[in-house]
């Protein structure tokens, strides 16, 4: 575990927010906490910083009371802990505010504190090990209230677990619901934790429902599209970054994920290239950069983009200058689409359909599934198939001639016709 003077790591943190264009009323919030942090220190006699240290500090100062139930201002000691935290692991600062914690404590928490963990060690994407963290949190909420534990857990148990599951989640609620504790089951069946380590039983138990076929993306008309981009207001500051961002989601269709995290490290201006790893899949991408997507980030870096030292192209236009939220986006898409008078009213609207109508509209120009698979970063042909229940010339391609059925059929079927 590493550690570090805290005089030194309080430094850099308040080097990082005056970077930022934090305000005064935020250096006073981050003082007033590692002045607590200092005073439990030196009440303990612990003479240096490590991160076991901060949340010691965060669960005297609260009590030991549940995250969920600290007001905002108190959940802001948990960023500015954290924030001493990431200097110590990585040397940087992220912007993002720190997401909730899910605590395992105790004996009941230590099968899922190991199955996390293992989950780390395999090298699975971190938003995979959230969804993960964030489901098993409600079983392991279960096994508090209920009074169970590994070794208390049966089969009956589980079914009235599945019960909660089935009044309190949706159906994709719910099927995601299972297939993350599933595989904790299964873990903890390699490991002889359960009353019943059969896996087989388990996964009866822990089975999907049968699901109804994949619903049908919402898609918008090329002229739709260009209609978006038209509406930009490209002589603001705002307008020339918002161009940049839908034309990378129209011309490339990138998810919202890879949009937020692109660095300056993907932009290969040499070779006119956008490389990078897409944040969902891991998946290394490689695209040509067209000219007019190109000159677009150009006059958004040049001209718009706030001048602080961080990787990412896309920034808040407001201070603090932050990498943007998880929503900015698909807010931003929406925006625009109902300044250009885009009807959305029975179709869904945010990030995601401008890479549905960029696949839709390579369909349409009968561009190949492979081809399309390779543009969009999908893991294989099979995924990008779900675009062609939404074009309805390639439909009508797959349609086949009704052929002709003699009245003797039906003599046979019903008897002789009067």
């Amino acid at each position: 575990m590493r550690i570090g003077k805290l005089d030194l790591l309080r430094e850099r943190v308040m080097s990082f927010l005056q970077s930022r264009g934090y305000k005064q009323g935020s250096f006073k919030m981050y003082n007033r906490t590692y002045n607590e942090l200092a005073h439990f220190m030196e009440q303990k006699k612990i003479a240096e910083y490590d991160n076991s240290v901060g949340y010691q500090f965060l669960q005297y100062r609260f009590l030991n009371r549940d995250y969920q139930t600290l007001t905002v201002r108190e959940k802001l000691r948990y960023r500015h802990i954290d924030a001493l935290n990431q200097l110590l692991e990585s040397n940087e600062v992220r912007a993002r505010t720190l997401k909730k914690p899910y605590e395992f404590g105790g004996e009941k928490g230590y099968p899922f504190r190991l199955f996390l963990k293992d989950l780390q060690s395999t090298g699975r994407q971190s938003a995979s090990i959230r969804r993960s963290e964030i489901r098993l949190y409600d079983l392991y909420k279960y096994w508090v209230s209920a009074d169970l534990d590994a070794a208390t857990f049966g089969l009956q148990e589980g079914i009235l677990y599945i019960q909660k599951l089935d009044k309190e989640l949706t159906t994709g609620g719910r099927e995601e619901a299972i297939t993350k504790v599933r595989a904790f089951l299964f873990y903890m069946c390699e490991r002889g934790l359960l009353p019943d380590n059969n896996p087989e039983r388990w996964k009866e138990l822990f089975k999907h429902r049968f699901l109804k076929s994949p619903k049908i993306p919402s898609v918008y008309t090329p002229q739709e599209v260009e209609a978006i981009i038209n509406a930009i207001d490209r002589t603001t500051s705002r307008g020339k970054r918002d161009y940049a961002i839908i034309l990378l989601g129209a011309r490339y269709g990138l998810r919202n994920s890879d949009i937020r995290g692109l660095r300056f490290c993907n932009l290969d201006w040499e070779n006119n290239r956008l490389c990078f790893a897409q944040q969902k899949t891991g998946k290394r991408v490689t695209l040509p950069l067209s000219e007019e997507v190109g000159m677009a980030i150009i006059d958004y870096i040049q001209h718009s983009r706030p001048k602080v030292d961080l990787p990412y192209v896309f920034l808040s236009f407001k201070t603090p200058y932050n990498p943007l939220a998880k929503n900015a986006v698909a807010n931003t898409i929406t925006e625009w689409m109902h300044n250009a008078g885009v009807d959305f009213a029975t179709r869904r609207h945010g990030s995601h359909i401008l890479r549905h109508s960029l696949a839709t509209s390579l369909l349409s120009n009968e561009v190949t599934l492979p081809v399309i698979s390779e543009t969009l970063g999908h893991s294989n042909s099979q995924v990008t198939t779900a675009y062609l229940r939404v074009s309805v010339d390639l439909l009508r391609q797959c349609a086949l001639d009704v052929p002709f059925i003699p009245t003797t059929i039906y003599d046979n079927l019903y008897g002789e016709s009067k």
